[in-house]
C-alpha cells in the first residue's frame, strides 16, 4: 500500500505539490499521521477504525478528558514549539552570533542545556516503548 502512496506521489501529483506549498504542507502532515495510524494498528482493521476515529467517526469526541489532560501537560512544550518553529529565534541567535567575541561560551552552554532537557524529558517517558519495539 505505502508503494502504490509512493508511485502515486511520484507520478500524478509531485509537480502540483511542489507548486503548492501551503497543500504540499498539508499532505504531508496527513500523511504523517496516517502513517503513524498504519505503525500502531494491530491489523488492517484496527488501522482502519483508527483512521476513522481521527476524523470523528465511531463516535469518540473531538475533546474529551485525556485530551484536555495531555494539553495542560504538555502546553509549555507546545509553546516552546511553536516559538522554535519560527523565524524569530534565528534572528536573535543572529544577532548574538554577531556579537561572537564575548559569547563564545554561549553556543556550548546552550547545547548542554538542551541535551540535559532533552535527556531528562526521554528519561521522565521511558515508560513508553519504542515504536518498532512491536515489529
Amino acid at each position: 500500500m505505502m508503494a502504490l502512496l509512493l508511485i502515486l506521489e511520484k507520478f500524478v501529483i509531485g509537480k502540483f505539490l511542489q507548486r503548492a506549498r501551503i497543500v504540499s504542507h498539508v499532505y504531508t502532515m496527513f500523511m504523517v499521521l496516517i502513517s503513524f495510524v498504519l505503525f500502531n494498528g494491530a491489523g488492517l482493521a484496527g488501522a482502519l477504525a483508527d483512521v476513522a476515529g481521527l476524523f470523528g467517526a465511531g463516535g469518540i469526541a473531538l475533546v474529551g478528558p485525556e485530551a484536555l489532560y495531555y494539553l495542560r501537560s504538555f502546553a509549555w512544550l507546545f509553546v516552546v514549539s511553536i516559538f522554535c518553529s519560527t523565524p524569530l529565534l534565528k534572528r536573535w541567535g543572529d544577532k548574538l552570533l554577531e556579537k561572537k567575541s564575548r559569547l563564545t561560551w554561549l553556543e556550548p552552554a546552550l547545547i548542554a542545556v538542551i541535551m540535559i532537557l532533552v535527556t531528562a524529558h526521554l528519561v521522565d517517558g521511558s515508560f513508553n516503548p519504542f515504536i518498532y519495539f512491536w515489529f
